[in-house]
């Protein structure tokens, strides 16, 4: 389950396997601002992840970790 909006995130990962990627935050989200406008950082809550995948199926999964140090999935793709 995704944490509740306005909730302050530590982390913010991509798991392949047993590796841990951090992403790159604070991009820029003028959706969510528009969505959330009295959200204090709504507007730069965007993130990415840079990784070059081999040939083959890869299992991944997005994770936040809260600041009551809970870890959330957002996301669970297969990439093929």
């Amino acid at each position: 389950m995704a944490p509740r909006p306005g909730t302050h995130l530590l982390r913010v990962v991509l798991r392949m396997g047993s590796t841990l990627l951090d992403a790159e935050r604070g991009l820029p989200r003028p959706d969510a601002a528009a969505a959330h406008p009295g959200l204090e950082g709504a507007g730069t809550s965007g993130f990415r992840f840079v990784v070059q995948l081999g040939p083959g199926p890869h299992r991944l999964a997005v994770k936040v970790e809260d600041d009551q140090e809970r870890w959330h999935l957002l996301a669970a793709p297969e990439i093929h």
